[in-house]
């Protein structure tokens, strides 16, 4: 989830930075998640790992540049651009992600468990397939794992049209990510998403909190400052300048971590859009975030296996009542290694899981994604929306 400026310099084709950006952001997904499943959360090595779930923040800032660099070049093009808009999400994300609901219905079942204590009902799983369920504590990571992020993308998309307008210049674009960002610590400060929408456990406040659109949107408005600072060079200075407060604070206690991962992560994509160094921009970094989307999708059952193939069984497994984990896919673990000190734990259940992970999303991504964005293009096309 383009066509450049003709303000020099002109980015790489198809922005090709942005695809080894979101390739770095769906490693780091993978990270935390390899980490949370083979080491234990009160240790040193839990705070070095846990910065890889500022992947998502990657993701959002990534998301927000391409749409507005597709807005951009569409909206003179389009004849109705917003159905095209849409059509074009829907189908983008819709296919995958209702196929990713059934998958992970039967993979674990619809038992009671941290994100879903009272179970999954018919309603969650409408809720979710209709991407309405980032507004409910119990229902925004119930179905799918990790489905929280992209019930917020797809609740972006809604109000996409409406902030581009707004941010359509620089200064207005970092007027709008401060009035954001100070919505969202005024709505922290108050407990607001916890009045709206009341959590039935302690976790499900906490996680709603950080999880929900309000306090992830200044992220995506700080992906538009992005897209201002590649398509314009010579405003670099002044964005960069007014983007100091916001490092500053974040990192107070009346700041935002998430808002700290967003500015990071505006700095990353613009240095990037700049100079690709090798290391960072290449075949494995671009081919990893093509498939980045059927990557976050799948690697959580890969890991499931994993884990299982490597002796590495937690006390939450007994929440499960799926496939996934009630079930025994080896009847001796593979390799034994939960007595190897926690940082090669983590590279071992890793490494194994971007590979296969990738493998996983070669297939979903040719089968199931490009047929769907061919679908969206040709629903455009056929109802004269757009080219």
């Amino acid at each position: 989830m383009i066509t450049p400026s003709t303000n020099p310099p002109a980015p790489p084709t198809r922005y090709q930075y942005i695809d080894a950006v979101r390739g770095w952001a769906i490693l780091a997904v993978i990270l935390v998640h390899s980490g949370y499943n083979c080491v234990s959360p009160n240790t040193v090595y839990a705070e070095l790992y846990s910065r890889g779930s500022y992947g998502v923040q990657l993701f959002f800032v990534a998301s927000a540049l391409t749409l507005f660099a597709s807005h951009e070049s569409r909206r003179k093009t389009d004849t109705r651009p917003l159905l095209a808009f849409f059509t074009r999400r829907l189908f983008r994300i819709a296919p995958l992600f209702w196929v990713g609901i059934a998958f992970y219905l039967m993979w674990y079942g619809t038992a009671p468990r941290k994100c879903a204590p009272a179970g999954l009902s018919n309603s969650d799983v409408l809720t979710t397939a209709l991407f309405a369920h980032g507004w409910r504590p119990d229902q925004i990571n119930a179905v799918v794992p990790g489905g929280w992020s992209i019930a917020v993308e797809m609740s972006f998309y809604v109000i996409a049209p409406f902030l581009f307008l707004l941010a359509r210049t620089p200064g207005r674009a970092i007027a709008l990510f401060y009035v954001c960002w100070a919505a969202t610590v005024a709505l922290d400060a108050f407990g607001v998403a916890d009045r709206v929408s009341p959590a039935p456990t302690e976790f499900l406040r906490d996680r709603f909190a950080i999880w929900w659109l309000p306090a992830q949107l200044a992220v995506f408005v700080l992906g538009v400052i992005a897209y201002h600072l590649v398509k314009a060079p010579r405003e670099s200075g002044r964005l960069l300048l007014s983007l100091v407060p916001a490092l500053v604070v974040a990192g107070s206690a009346i700041g935002s971590k998430t808002v700290t991962a967003g500015v990071v992560a505006v700095l990353f994509v613009w240095g990037l859009s700049l100079h690709t160094p090798l290391v960072l921009v290449n075949w494995v970094t671009r081919k990893a975030g093509e498939l980045s989307f059927s990557g976050y999708i799948t690697h959580f059952a890969v890991i499931d296996v994993l884990r299982e193939a490597f002796a590495l069984k937690l006390p939450r497994d007994s929440e499960w009542s799926g496939l996934g984990l009630a079930a025994s896919w080896f009847t001796e673990p593979l390799v034994v290694f939960s007595q190897v000190r926690p940082p090669v734990r983590i590279l071992l259940l890793f490494v194994p899981t971007v590979l296969l992970t990738m493998a996983a999303s070669a297939v979903t991504y040719h089968v199931i994604e490009k047929p769907g964005i061919a679908a969206g293009n040709w629903v455009i096309r056929r109802m004269g929306w757009g080219r």
